[in-house]
């Protein structure tokens, strides 16, 4: 698969799914993720406003 087909479906996947779901598969694929990053971050990361990403 070339990149411009990597980053399509990674668009596609990202704008397909909500908030929520985004930060749960982003902890499902790197569950250690809260340990190196701030909510902050990985808010900014996932498009989302970070006292969204609390609840």
């Amino acid at each position: 698969m070339g990149l411009f087909e990597q980053l399509y479906d990674q668009f596609v996947e990202f704008s397909s799914h909500t908030p929520a779901q985004r930060y749960l598969r982003l902890l499902d694929r790197y569950p250690w993720i809260t340990e190196i990053a701030s909510y902050g971050d990985i808010a900014s990361y996932l498009n989302i406003s970070p006292s969204a990403s609390k609840n």
